[in-house]
């Protein structure tokens, strides 16, 4: 934009805005449309005297002075831009943009309920087992999330998923139960963090692990072990990233829910990480799980946790 290459920059942000610095206007609607930024534009045209480019005044085959050199007038254009808010709760909708919506409601319904896998033995969702890191179920999550944006490694906050059932053996697993299990807009960012704040991350996760918190980090590509036993902040005792320990200076790729990315269940530590991929070319970790369930045939109920605590319990 600053480059002035472009005249009008248009797209979608959490709050809206708008900016014209007299070259380029930028203008945000907020992610889900309530209120849009409309833009009129004006186009002034007007007409400027120039001198012929040729020899100058004086010069050989020249004029003899300024006044006699030919000059023709130019057309030149300006423009200004007048910014307006709607609230599109006002608007009228478009007869045919709302018959394609209410064909796509039609259909919704057959999306969901198409089955994407079957759960080879039941599946435990509760609270309790999620919020500890031994559902097999949240453990395809993470995998997911990982997967889908090829990161050195994924967390996820327990919170994230509010089943609370068992789901017994046998039971085929469509779109619809991911976004039962997954009730919130989750979408998956790409960070790029240190050791440092990866232990940070973790520590956080593992503070509140007696309280069955919806902090408790579910993780891929990580093994981790960890001390409910001694001080919050000094609980964790080895992580494992890509076969090897965790080294403080170095840097790693990580997949994380955008509810992390902003600091949400204390993750702090993450919210100034450098996005690699960003909340505006996020994809929804719905259907990053969905995609994952159906490429895998099913939920792998042998998956062992992965963020232990010592000893056992």
């Amino acid at each position: 934009m600053n480059s002035g290459a472009v005249d009008l920059v248009l797209g979608s942000s959490k709050h809206i805005h708008a900016s014209f610095d007299g070259r380029t206007a930028a203008a945000a609607s907020d992610r889900n449309a309530e209120r849009v930024m409309l833009l009129d534009l004006t186009l002034e045209r007007y007409d400027v005297e120039q001198a012929v480019t040729g020899a100058l005044p004086g010069s050989p085959n020249g004029p003899e002075t300024v006044d006699a050199a030919e000059s023709e007038l130019q057309t030149r254009f300006r423009w200004s831009v007048n910014f307006r808010s709607v609230d599109t709760r006002t608007v009228d909708d478009d007869p045919d943009v709302a018959d394609d919506i209410q064909r796509y409601l039609l259909s919704l319904p057959k999306e969901l309920d198409q089955r994407i896998g079957v759960a080879d033995t039941d599946i435990d969702l509760r609270d309790v087992v999620v919020r500890v890191g031994k559902s097999p179920f949240a453990a395809v999550v993470a995998d997911a999330m990982q997967a889908a944006v090829r990161a050195d490694a994924a967390i996820i906050n327990a919170g994230a998923m509010r089943a609370d059932v068992v789901v017994p053996a046998g039971t085929p697993l469509t779109r619809r139960s991911i976004v039962k299990w997954l009730p919130f807009k989750d979408r998956v960012l790409l960070l790029r963090v240190n050791g440092e704040q990866l232990l940070a991350a973790l520590e956080n996760g593992v503070s509140q692990f007696d309280e069955h918190a919806g902090r408790f980090p579910i993780v891929s590509g990580l093994q981790v072990t960890f001390d409910p036993r001694r001080p919050v902040g000094d609980r964790v005792l080895t992580v494992v990233i890509g076969n090897q320990l965790l080294k403080l200076d170095r840097n790693y790729s990580l997949a994380v829910n955008d509810f992390m990315a902003n600091g949400g269940d204390g993750y702090d530590m993450l919210v100034k990480a450098p996005r690699l991929i960003d909340l505006p070319d996020a994809e929804p970790l719905v259907g990053h799980v969905a995609s994952y369930i159906a490429a895998t045939g099913g939920i792998n109920a042998t998956l062992a946790p992965r963020v232990r605590p010592t000893p056992a319990n």
